[in-house]
């Protein structure tokens, strides 16, 4: 005997709710020195220093997020500076850091981009929105006359290494990036992202050279000009092991600003904590493959909150070559994109809503719950979106193969409103699966039957109504409405 449950729908509301690693690029954790400039930070204006502090350095204060940098003469050590600071003031003063990426490829056109079907993509390329979505990637630079990024680049871009507007990219690790984040969709040319469809541009903010080290100072700066321009959401693929409590504060404060930050947890492929990745509130991404498990590369630690595909990421470093990169700093676009999708639907969501929602939609994996290799789980875009789009009905488990679903209007219903494009059951490839449905004689409750042979066992499936049924007096819902449920075994 098929077993009936009936979901109730009251109409107009729903209730239906980076150290290295071999063949890994992208972040680099390096202890070195080398290349960083003869620089402090300080917490606050530079007036709160003693006057002949200020007298052996260049100051910039960056007002936004309340730090100033101090260029030291050349004849000055960071060291000395620092510590005839502290026996003068009790300013919090720190040594600029480093940060750094990693640039290493595996040979090109390997395979196609897996990741997008793997995260049931093309199915999220159907939603569309007219809001723009600002994205700093904090990084190498662009390459802006790359085809595929035409009209979804920012105008602002900035150079903080040498102070202008050239933001051309000699190392190739922020157009890889960008183009994760921003490739346009059905243009007929490249590859194509999650975020491709909308109007999503990226603001590069360069920061690292041909070399691809950088330092936290700029990376602070490039945090202070991001707020200035009002961007959305900050990506940053680039991290070191070197803790820096300025750099911290300036992120927060881009936060605070409603900005969504967003970082890879590194390359060493073991606890090493690594920085901007590793803050508080920063929302910190590692690596899988198509197994869904961890990247051998991949960080693993207490900070990890979510992971995305890492390995064999398609996507181009510029003059028209493409490659097959791996690396969390291909993570985190992954996840940065789909936070800027969902920023593209609801203005208002802010870091803690956005990983909210990033949270309770990923897929587990490792051990149940949040857990050190894989944070919350597998990133799920697709889901993530739909929460914003659906009333989300509580999932059902353990489901009969002949289970035959009851929705129940408070209004009576126009029956040939319903049709298999507003109201149908997917499978876990996302593919409609072949149903049967009556309205009853009251027009009030709308059965969907199995298909033919019942459900698979094991399987998930999703039941969607869209909100374009009608009532009898022709009246659309409020919202759509969306439930998951899984067959028993």
């Amino acid at each position: 005997m098929r077993k009936t449950t009936r979901l109730i729908i009251a109409f107009f509301i729903m209730w239906v709710a980076i150290s290295e690693s071999t063949n890994a690029e992208g972040i680099k954790n390096t202890d070195s020195l080398d290349n960083i400039n003869n620089a402090v930070l300080v917490q606050g204006h530079s007036g709160e220093l003693p006057l002949s502090i200020l007298k052996t350095s260049e100051v910039e204060y960056l007002n936004h997020v309340g730090v100033s940098i101090m260029n030291l003469q050349d004849n000055e050590t960071t060291e000395n500076f620092i510590e005839q600071v502290r026996i003068q003031s009790d300013v919090m003063i720190e040594e600029d850091k480093p940060r750094s990426i990693q640039k290493t490829s595996n040979d090109p056109y390997l395979s196609y981009q897996w990741s997008l079907p793997y995260l049931n993509i093309p199915l999220l390329w159907n939603y569309e929105s007219e809001n723009e979505v600002v994205v700093a990637v904090i990084d190498s630079g662009l390459e802006i006359e790359y085809p595929d990024l035409k009209g979804h680049i920012a105008p602002g871009g900035y150079n903080f290494l040498d102070n202008n507007s050239d933001i051309s990219d000699m190392n190739g690790h922020g157009t890889a990036v960008s183009t994760i984040i921003a490739a346009d969709v059905n243009n007929k040319f490249g590859s194509a992202s999650i975020g491709g469809h909308l109007p999503i541009k990226v603001l590069p903010l360069k920061i690292a050279g041909e070399d691809g080290k950088g330092t936290s100072s700029n990376v602070i700066r490039a945090i202070d000009y991001a707020i200035e321009q009002g961007v959305d959401v900050i990506n940053i693929s680039m991290a070191a092991n070197r803790y820096s409590a300025l750099e911290e504060k300036a992120i927060q404060a881009a936060i605070d600003e409603g900005i969504i930050v967003i970082a890879a947890t590194g390359n060493d492929g073991d606890d090493t904590i690594n920085y901007p990745a590793s803050y508080d509130d920063v929302i910190s991404v590692g690596a899988i493959g198509k197994n869904n498990e961890r990247s051998e590369f991949s960080n693993y630690n207490n900070h990890v909150d979510i992971v995305a595909p890492g390995e064999n990421i398609f996507t181009t470093m510029g003059n028209d070559e493409y490659y097959y990169s791996s690396g969390t700093s291909y993570a985190a676009p992954f996840v940065t994109v789909t936070a800027a999708v969902l920023k593209s639907f609801n203005r208002d969501l802010n870091q803690e809503d956005i990983l909210q929602i990033l949270s309770t939609t990923a897929k587990d994996l490792g051990v149940e719950g949040k857990d050190p290799y894989y944070g919350f789980g597998l990133i799920q875009p697709l889901d993530a979106l739909q929460t914003q789009l659906y009333t989300i009905i509580d999932s059902k488990a353990d489901v009969p193969v002949d289970k035959v679903w009851s929705l129940t209007f408070n209004v009576v219903m126009k029956e040939s409103s319903f049709n298999r494009s507003n109201t149908f059951i997917l499978d876990e490839n996302y593919e409609k699966v072949s149903i049967e449905y009556d309205l009853s004689d009251d027009g009030k409750i709308l059965y969907i039957y199995p298909p033919k042979g019942g459900y698979k066992k094991g399987e998930t499936y999703t039941l969607i109504v869209e909100k374009n049924v009608q009532s009898a007096a022709e009246r659309e819902m409020e919202k759509s409405s969306l439930m998951k449920f899984t067959i028993e075994n």
